[in-house]
């Protein structure tokens, strides 16, 4: 090594959840210049940060943003259900609704949300098609409710997918209801990609619900 040449030591740098999951650490990287971290992502499972055994196949996504008191600071990316966790959530005999759009939270931020609802038994187009409906205007109005921390903290509890489900109960038994995936995005982002769902309230039922169970019994028979 040339003479004169300053080597910098590598030093453990803590990388911090952000205030939603009360600054938890996420792990710890190994740098020269911690400053060199922002811009990188970080991802755990969902177990870490709750302590709950059955989300460990959900992974949540990290940016770091910057340093502060020598820890690197991050914000919320998105999260993500892991694919096989999604198949498991539709057996036989039932159908699901698979979807993906954006809406906009009450502090003007955007996120792309990927549901995943399942009807017990399997039930009509007509009938899904309602119940597409229904969720999209549902996710829409409640998600325009809520500021970003308040998004993230009611799915990560599930009483945002509670809410979802007992919606569309009132139509149809339904299986497991959830957010599969979900991703923050800028409004430049958001733009042009998906469609924006306006926070509008669900339609009234296009027919009562006893005719909608004898559609589904006579599909099944």
């Amino acid at each position: 090594m040339a003479k004169g040449v300053a080597v910098k030591k590598k030093k453990w740098v803590s990388i911090l959840a952000p205030a939603v999951f009360d600054f938890q650490e996420l792990g710890e990287s190994h740098v020269a210049a911690p400053e060199d971290l922002v811009g990188r992502n970080v991802s755990v499972s969902l177990m870490t940060l709750t302590g709950e055994p059955q989300r460990q196949s959900i992974h949540v996504k990290f940016k770091i943003v910057g340093m502060k008191d020598g820890k690197a600071a991050t914000e919320l990316v998105g999260l993500r259900m892991l694919a096989s966790s999604a198949k498991k959530l539709v057996r036989r005999r039932r159908s699901k609704i698979a979807d993906s759009f954006i809406v906009s939270l009450k502090d003007g931020t955007f996120v792309r949300i990927k549901p995943l609802v399942t009807t017990r038994g399997t039930v009509t187009s007509a009938l899904l098609s309602d119940l597409r409906k229904r969720m999209r205007a549902y996710i829409a109005q409640y998600a325009n409710k809520l500021d970003k921390d308040e998004f993230v903290r009611l799915v990560v509890q599930k009483k945002f997918q509670g809410g979802l489900a007992r919606t569309l109960k009132k139509v149809h038994p339904m299986g497991p209801c959830d957010i599969r995936e979900f991703l923050f995005v800028s409004k430049e982002q958001a733009k042009g990609k998906l469609r924006i769902l306006p926070p509008k309230a669900p339609e009234k039922p296009s027919e009562p619900a006893e005719a909608v169970e004898k559609e589904t019994a006579a599909a099944q028979a």
